[in-house]
This record gives structure tokens, sequence and C-alpha cells, in this order.
């Protein structure tokens, strides 16, 4: 009991606990802010990364549903083909698209019955058709190789998700992912999605065309995603289903059905189909830590089924960090808390122990004379001045630590702070806290700014994304767009696209498309080869070029811009799976950060992209018009051609010119009939047969050489020259050459200018 009535221990123990407080109020208070701070931080690094992967996976879809959107619109202006030229016509459109995209599966169509060109009936069960005669066809690749799959079943076609939806709604859609085998056989299935677009001409729903597109290319980028140490990513479509994900065996598992998401389904299905990105936090159901869920979802062109990158993270790693500084900064301070209690304890003895002496000193002076008191009392006297020295020293000390606590509380780290003496251990861990804290303080500055970096980065991206979207017109309008905003983006002086020209491929160089300089356009035209000057060595080399500290005339000598002298200049060429589409020169009077050459060097695939589907919709674009010169040009030859039939027939010249003109017209009618799926045949007034196609051969099971020694007598019944002169429909049979007989219909016709060639037209009853 004696020992808690001491002056010692109450001092100890008031100044102990007086520390502890403080030191607690600090601990508690910083370590809140910074737990706040790193949550808030990797937040905003996970949304940062899933913001700008799920921007490169719409990208990587928008180009395929661009593209399908062009083809679409060429469908759309069908009436412009002859109506027998245009299956063959839309058909050769889907090889080449199909060739020209390396990671397309498959393309394909399929038209509402007889709204392409009213010809079904000729098409039964023909390749490409369906069985009533519709048009639809699907190539695919199989071994390097393009090849026309089998018709479905009209019923079939009609009825599925990829026909019914773009026809109910009218829109673009993307399907739910897949798997399907082109081939039928089960091990040559492929997980896969597709594009569609309708078809509609006049305001009516003429079909559909769509691009198949294997969803095994998502995989390798959601393996890279990682966040901290355990976290990940996975690609669900707009039902849920899993298209990528760490884990090879979820591939294909309804994430919802999984039920690992431990929320209401169908509020994630209501916000996914809205196109809001949010987050929450769960428990999960297998190890029963909490996890930080982000899903970001993404719509595809105008379609209504937005799939969605899902980024699910241990909140343990997330505050992992933080944990480690607080817990840190804990043992420092209960550390410096046992040394000063130990301090406190040794100096105020060293304090009581005179006053205790002269305690028992007086109790002892009953029978002391005045010099003994007087000298007493100046020992005393001397003694008191001593510990009121030592006691207002202390207590300057001790609001001059309280002070500089506070201060550090107030985050004002450059606060100085005097120790008492060498031995000032209080003081020495007070100084201690306030460099930690303050190197705390200035790592969450450096976070902050790689925090504002990284929206900085994901901003751009998804600018410089609508960018290309919104500048789909030319390169020059898209290279324009794009290098003013780069420019403005990154602070540079001057910048410039250079895209490639390959209409010539003896003689490939890149252009100028774009150049810009202080927020204007320059009107500059120049063009770069391979190996020339700087630009041309970035094409060769394929790497970017960095040039610091430029002289002042180095930039007229090498540079592909104008005639300004700026410090930094930087080139980067625009890579699309290792082909150079052209190169960005950038110039500026500042330095260009290592983040900003980062952000060049990632957009450039978008931009490459954007430039190959440019120059791959105006090759389209410049083969319809070719198409449709060639067809105005054989219109127009076909129109001569009547009129000098007309003008041969009237002047009716010698008899020479006039067997030549019934040469030239008894080989386009050879070639006319033989390319007629019904059977033909040409006969003269004798009844001896000249003429016939294929289908007559096939319908009398005669061949050619048979066919020639025959005249019609022989091979119809109750038929006569009186009947073909009336050019009526008549119904008799056929004998075939193995006796049997079939029912025919035979109509007639007069093709030769002196009624000696006639043109039968035979269909089976």
């Amino acid at each position: 009991m004696k020992l808690f009535q001491s002056i010692r221990f109450r001092i100890s123990f008031l100044v102990s606990i007086s520390f502890a407080i403080v030191y607690i109020m600090v601990l508690i208070y910083s370590g809140t802010e910074l737990k706040k701070q790193a949550r808030n931080g990797a937040i905003s690094k996970i949304q940062s990364i899933s913001n700008q992967q799920s921007t490169i996976i719409k990208q990587y879809l928008e180009n395929f549903m661009s593209g399908n959107r062009i083809l679409g619109q060429l469908f759309e202006d069908y009436k412009n083909i002859d109506a027998k030229k245009r299956r063959p016509t839309l058909q050769n459109m889907l090889i080449k698209v199909l060739k020209e995209n390396k990671q397309m599966l498959a393309a394909w169509t399929i038209w509402e019955p007889n709204a392409l060109d009213s010809l079904d009936y000729l098409n039964i069960n023909k390749p490409g058709c369906t069985k009533i005669g519709s048009f639809s066809s699907t190539y695919y690749k199989n071994n390097n190789t393009i090849k026309l799959e089998n018709s479905s079943t009209e019923g079939e076609l009609f009825i599925g998700g990829y026909y019914t939806i773009p026809k109910n709604t009218l829109k673009e859609t993307i399907m739910d992912s897949y798997y399907y085998s082109y081939t039928g056989n089960k091990q040559d299935e492929i997980l896969q999605t597709g594009t569609i677009v309708p078809i509609i001409a006049n305001n009516k729903f003429k079909g559909v065309v769509g691009f198949d597109i294997s969803l095994e290319n998502f995989q390798p980028l959601i393996d890279k995603i990682k966040f901290f140490e355990t976290g990940y990513a996975t690609l669900i479509t707009n039902s849920g289903n899993i298209v990528a994900h760490p884990k090879k065996e979820m591939i294909g598992v309804n994430l919802f059905e999984n039920n690992n998401l431990n929320i209401d389904n169908n509020s994630i299905l209501d916000k996914i189909n809205q196109g809001i990105a949010f987050n929450y936090y769960n428990n999960n159901n297998e190890n029963g830590s909490t996890n930080f869920i982000q899903i970001t979802p993404f719509f595809i062109g105008n379609s209504t089924t937005p799939w969605a990158l899902v980024s699910i993270v241990p909140v343990d790693e997330i505050n992992m960090e933080t944990n480690t500084i607080i817990s840190i900064t804990a043992l420092i301070g209960v550390a410096g808390l046992l040394i000063i209690i130990i301090v406190v304890w040794i100096v105020i003895g060293q304090i009581t122990k005179p006053l205790s002496q002269i305690s028992e000193l007086i109790k002892n002076l009953n029978n002391a004379d005045l010099k003994q008191l007087k000298t007493i009392s100046l020992k005393f006297k001397n003694e008191v001045g001593k510990i009121a020295g030592s006691t207002h020293i202390l207590i300057n000390w001790l609001n001059k630590t309280g002070k500089f606590a506070n201060e550090i509380k107030g985050k004002k780290y450059n606060t100085e702070y005097e120790l008492l003496n060498k031995n000032d251990v209080l003081g020495e861990s007070l100084l201690g806290m306030r460099d930690h804290l303050a190197k705390v303080e200035e790592e969450n500055k450096i976070r902050e700014v790689k925090t504002k970096q990284q929206i900085w980065f994901s901003e751009g991206l998804s600018k410089i994304g609508e960018i290309l979207r919104q500048n789909g017109n030319s390169v020059n309008d898209m290279a324009t767009a794009a290098i003013k905003f780069i420019v403005d983006y990154i602070d540079a002086n001057q910048g410039g696209i250079f895209s490639i020209n390959d209409e010539d491929d003896s003689d490939i160089f890149y252009e100028l498309s774009a150049a810009v300089a202080y927020n204007r356009e320059k009107l500059v035209n120049k063009t770069v080869r391979v190996g020339e000057g700087l630009v041309g060595r970035c094409i060769f080399e394929k790497l970017p070029i960095l040039l610091t500290e430029i002289p002042q005339d180095y930039i007229k000598i090498t540079s592909g811009l104008g005639t300004s002298n700026p410090n930094n200049i930087l080139i980067v060429p625009i890579i699309l799976n290792d082909v150079i589409y052209g190169v960005i020169e950038l110039a500026s009077f500042n330095k260009f950060e290592k983040y900003q050459i980062e952000f060049i060097e990632k957009i450039n695939e978008g931009i490459a992209s954007a430039i190959y589907n440019l120059k791959t919709t105006q090759n389209i674009a410049l083969l319809l018009e070719q198409s449709c010169s060639q067809s105005e040009m054989l219109a127009s030859q076909e129109e001569e051609m009547r009129q000098n039939m007309e003008e041969m027939q009237a002047t009716q010249e010698e008899q020479e010119r006039l067997q030549e003109e019934a040469i030239i017209r008894e080989k386009n009618l050879r070639t006319i009939i033989d390319c007629i799926p019904d059977s033909m045949l040409t006969i003269d007034r004798d009844g001896n047969i000249k003429n016939f196609n294929p289908a007559f051969c096939k319908l009398s099971q005669y061949k050619k050489d048979d066919l020639e020694k025959e005249t019609i007598n022989t091979m119809f019944n109750s038929i006569s020259l009186n009947d073909i002169l009336k050019r009526t429909t008549k119904t008799t049979q056929i004998l075939r050459k193995d006796k049997t007989q079939q029912k025919v219909s035979i109509k007639t016709n007069i093709i030769g200018n002196d009624n000696n060639l006639f043109l039968l037209l035979i269909k089976t009853v």
C-alpha cells in the first residue's frame, strides 16, 4: 500500500498514463486514416484495372460488331444486284470477310422466305439454301480452308434465338456463349459467341447476318489479371455464363447458379442489364473470409444484352499492408512507453529521495538549536530549489512533448523537437514516431499520385475508344480526332499520325494522315518509307524512339513534323498482330513521363485496329462500287447489243451476216440453256434435235451423243409441228432410254428468224 501512496509512484503513473493516452489517440487517428486511404486506393486500383480490361474486351467485340454492321448495310442494298446474281454475290462477300479476319470462326446469313430474289422455288435443297429454297449460307474455317456448312431445315433456322431476337427487337445482338461444331463432330466443338445484325430494307425485316467468334481468345487476358496475391477476374455473359476464368473447369458454368456471389442474383442481373458498374462485400462460403467484388458491365454495339467483367479480391489482402504498418507502429509505441516508464521511475526517484531524507531529518530535529536549524534551513532551501528547478524543467519538457505530440496528431511532421539531453529516450521515441508517420504520409501521397495516374490512364483509354468509335468515316478523320486528343491529353506541343498506304503492294509507304501543333491542325503533306528518317527507322525496328535535348536544327532534318524545336520527341509504332499500320510522332517542350509513354503504347492497338477496320471497310465499299459499275457496264452493253440486233434485223443485210448472227445467237442460247435448271432443247422444222441442256439429258437418261441422233417424234407421244407452231403448252409422255415414260408439260417458242428453229421448255408433271 505504501508503494501506491508514494509520490514517486503517483508521478510516474500519471506521466505514463498521459503519454499513453496521447500516443493511443495519435495511433488510432493515424491508423484509421491510413486504413481508409489504403482501402480507397486499393478499390480505385481494382476499379481502374476492371475498367481498363473491360474496355479492351469491349473494343475486341466492338470490332467484330462494327464489321458485321458494315456487311449488313451492304446486304441491305441487295436490290442493286441482279436477282440471279444476288446469292453468289452475297456468298462471295461472306467468303471475303471470313478470309480477311483471322480470328473469325464463321460468317453466315439467313433470309426470310422469298425475301432476297423470289427464286426460292429454283433453289430447293441446293447448297447454301434450305429445303424450301430460302437463302441460308454459313461459311466456316476448317484446316485453313473455307467451307460451306450443310444447310439446316427451315424449322431449325427460324426459331433459334440468333434469329428471333434480332427479328423481334430489330437491334444488333450478341449471343450467349455456347459450344458448337461445324463439322458435327463432338471433338471439334468450340466455345464461341456470335455478333448478329438484322437486315432491314424499306422498314421491313429481311433476315440476319452474323459472325461467329471464338471465346478462347479471352482466356489469356483473364489469366493476366491479378489483384494482390489471390484476387482474380472472370468474364461473364448477360445470363451469367462464365466465358473465361482462372480455373478452366469453371468455363461454361453459370456464375449465378453456382451462387458464389452470395447476393440476390436477380438484383445483379438487373444492374448488369442497366449497364451499371457496382461493387459490394460478401462472405466466401468456402472459407468464411470476406471478398470485395467489382462488377463492370459493358454494351456491345446497340445490343441490349451487356456482358460484364467480375473482379473478386479478398478484403484481407487489401488491408494486409495497412495492418502491418499499424502493428509495427503499435510495437514501437509500446516499446517507447515502457522506456518512458522506466526513465520516469528513475528520474522521480532521484527527485523524491532527497525530499524523503529531508522529511526524515525534520522528524529528528525536535531538539535542534538555531544554528543547526539555519544550517538545515539553508540545506532544505538548496534542495527545494534544486527540486523546483528540476520540476520546472520536467513540466516544460512534458508540455513541449505534449505540444509536439499534438503537432504530430495534426500531421505537422516538419515540426522540430529538441531533446532534453542525450538520454531523452521519450523524445527520441517521439521523433522516431514522427519520422515513421511522415514516411507513411509520403507513401500515401505517392500511392495517391499512382492512383491518379491509373485513373488518368483508364479515362484516357475510355475517351480514345469513344473517339475511335465516333470517327469511323475515314482514316484521316479518325487520325485527326485521335491526334488532337492525344496532344491535348499528354500536354504535348505537336503531333502527327502516319498511316500505311498499301494500295500498291510493290510500293508500300506511310503517309501523314493528320498533324496538329498548338491545338491547331497543320496542313502538311508527308510520305515516309521504311528506313527513312526517325519515322522510317521506327517502322523498321518496330520499337518506340524517345529523344531528349534535341539540337536546334535536328527536327528539321530527321523528324516528320514541322520546323519547331522542342526538347523531346517521342515516336511510337502503331502495331496490330505484328503488322505496322502507322506511327504516332509527338514533340513537346516537356519531358515525356513514363506513364504517358505507356499510355501512348497502350492505345496503339486500338488505333491500329481502327485503321485496319476503316481500310477493310473502304476495300469492301470499293469492291461493291466496282461490282455495281460492272453491272451497269453489262446493262449498257446489253442495251447496245439489243439496238444492234434491232438494226441488223431492220436492215436485213446479206445472208452471210444473218447466218453469222444465227451462229452467235445459237452459241448464246447454248450457254443459257446449259445454265437453266429446267429441261430445254431446240429442234428444227423436221423435228431433229439441235441443242439440249444437261437437265434434259438427266430427264431422258440419254447421253449427249445418243440425243444428237434422235428426233422429237421418237421421244414424245402425240406432239406435232402444228402444236409447236401454235406456241401452246401441251401435256404428253416422254420415252426415256430405259423404255420408261414420264408425264411432262411442253411449252414451245419460235427462236429462228425464218421460223426454222424452235425452243421447247419441258417440266415434269
